[in-house]
């Protein structure tokens, strides 16, 4: 009985430390973001069609996705010279079913690189509204842990390729 114990524990454990590593490279790619936030100059970025990325994520395997309507992404600030541009109205950001965020859009995964992009989203709002580009928010965006509901969540996994 014990032998099937220490099993069971060892997988538990397992699946934890595989949730928490994804977790961990999240909030690292968030500090690095938020290290310096501040104002851009980007043009306006126009997607010529929707995207939909999904990942599973963490020991129960929840989904989480993201819809990116086309149209013109506006930007709306910079961090480490990755410009983050704000999606149009009908952006979602998905926690299964339930929706996290109507606020968001995609962010350079390299500096001044518009190959690639993450998503990201402001927690918890939950109606649509335009951002003020270079606005007050980029003050409040900082990192640590103790920070980490004050900026925008950057989802490392969802990797867009306009």
């Amino acid at each position: 009985m014990s032998k099937y114990l220490t099993v069971l524990f060892i997988a538990l454990f397992s699946l934890s430390q595989a949730s928490c590593s994804d977790f961990n490279k999240a909030l690292e790619l968030q500090d690095e973001y938020a290290e310096s936030f501040s104002v851009t100059t980007a043009r306006v970025l126009f997607l010529g069609k929707t995207y939909n990325p999904s990942v599973l994520r963490g020991g129960s395997e929840h989904e989480y996705s993201a819809f990116l309507p086309k149209g013109e992404y506006m930007p709306v600030a910079s961090s480490n010279g990755r410009n983050f541009y704000q999606a149009p109205e009908g952006f979602e950001y998905r926690n299964g079913e339930i929706i996290e965020s109507k606020i968001g859009g995609i962010v350079e995964v390299k500096p001044n690189d518009s190959t690639k992009y993450y998503v990201w989203f402001f927690q918890k709002e939950t109606e649509y509204y335009l951002i003020e580009s270079n606005g007050s928010w980029i003050e409040n965006v900082k990192p640590g842990l103790m920070n980490a509901a004050s900026r925008p969540w950057v989802e490392g996994d969802l990797v867009i390729e306009p």
